[in-house]
């Protein structure tokens, strides 16, 4: 059984759909500072290049990553509070 849309309804969906796209899509973050003192250069390099498109990006390739490099976002993300 297959659902009848007339072409003016279908065309309302369909611009409704591409408008709400545009409201959802990612806004840019900010860069986050990392510690990456100790790791190796190719682990370096990958974490510098997802710290500058933002700290979801950071923690989605830490994530992805943690079974091969095992690093944890709180041990690489630097903190703005200075520990004394």
């Amino acid at each position: 059984m297959a659902i009848a849309i007339s072409l003016p309804k279908a065309l309302i969906v369909a611009v409704a759909l591409a408008a709400a796209g545009d409201a959802f899509a990612q806004r840019p973050e900010p860069p986050v500072e990392v510690n990456v003192e100790g790791l190796p250069t190719h682990v370096r390099a990958r974490l510098l290049a997802k710290a500058q498109e933002g700290r979801t990006a950071l923690i989605q390739y830490l994530h992805r990553s943690y079974t091969v490099h095992g690093l944890r976002p709180e041990f690489v993300i630097r903190s703005s509070v200075r520990r004394g």
